[in-house]
């Protein structure tokens, strides 16, 4: 009897740690990749946020909520054109929305560049976004964009591409500013200014964009040249679907744990206990 008994323990042992196995979960991106993904050449609209396969893999983490700047790459693919400059969360420790992995590709000088960005989702329901960009050169607005997002998930990613593109005229620096906005604009919750290096016409495009600490921009307090790019627009055409990424540990443990299972029940049937 006393066999028996520990015999079943064990069962009920294995099953409750194959359930909280299949309680885990993985992170997710939320976009869609364009047509020309699949073809290993990193085309105009692809990065490693919607093509890794032609772009390379970049790294997905969501923001810590540390205070502290954010990081920036210049990522090559290809001929090796591509800016970047990725925004930090902001300190303290209530749940917020950030924009992270702002790209520009090409980053060169009179070349039509794709701007892409990934929005994150810290709050604790779903919501939709709005993400306006200005880039300038001095006090100039050279190109103005706004994007808003399809409902996000609480704890998810959404890779986004601006409607509009932009061809810078000359090559040095330019200030990318953007801000993120709930769907009705009542509140914001992000203010970042980034630097975007362009390369001449001539030059290997590498740029990359550098996060400038502690530089929030409440508002916009610069005033469009005539040159500027034409009114922002919310007409983005990205959707919202799951694609997962990473080894599935989940599905890995839940078969270890399984064949575990089937192993003690096996034995026991052989022995006559069950």
């Amino acid at each position: 009897m006393a066999q028996n008994f520990r015999a079943l323990q064990l069962i009920f042992f294995s099953i409750a740690l194959l359930l909280s196995a299949y309680a885990t979960t993985y992170e997710v991106v939320e976009g869609t990749a364009p047509a020309t993904c699949g073809d290993n050449i990193c085309q105009t609209g692809e990065t490693c946020i919607n093509c890794a396969g032609d772009c390379g893999a970049c790294p997905i983490t969501p923001p810590t909520d540390t205070g502290a700047t954010g990081g920036t790459t210049g990522r090559t693919s290809g001929t090796g054109d591509s800016g970047q400059g990725n925004g930090g969360a902001g300190g303290g420790t209530a749940p917020t929305a950030t924009v992270t992995d702002l790209n520009f590709l090409p980053a060169q000088a009179g070349r039509e560049a794709t701007i892409s960005a990934l929005v994150f989702n810290g709050l604790g329901s779903a919501q939709k976004f709005i993400v306006d960009l200005n880039v300038l050169k001095g006090n100039h607005v050279e190109f103005s964009d706004s994007f808003t997002t399809s409902l996000i998930g609480s704890g998810k990613k959404y890779s986004l591409n601006f409607s509009h593109k932009w061809t810078p005229s000359t090559e040095g620096e330019y200030k990318a500013k953007y801000t993120l906005y709930s769907n009705n604009k009542a509140t914001k919750y992000e203010s970042k200014e980034i630097t975007v290096k362009i390369a001449g016409t001539n030059e290997n495009a590498g740029g990359s964009g550098t996060q400038q600490p502690g530089k929030n921009t409440p508002g916009n307090e610069n005033t469009p040249n005539a040159n500027a790019s034409a009114s922002p627009t919310n007409t983005g055409t990205e959707t919202n679907t799951p694609q997962p990424t990473g080894i599935d540990y989940t599905l890995i443990t839940a078969g270890i744990l399984g064949l575990i299972l089937a192993t003690i029940v096996g034995r026991m049937l052989i022995k006559g206990l069950i």
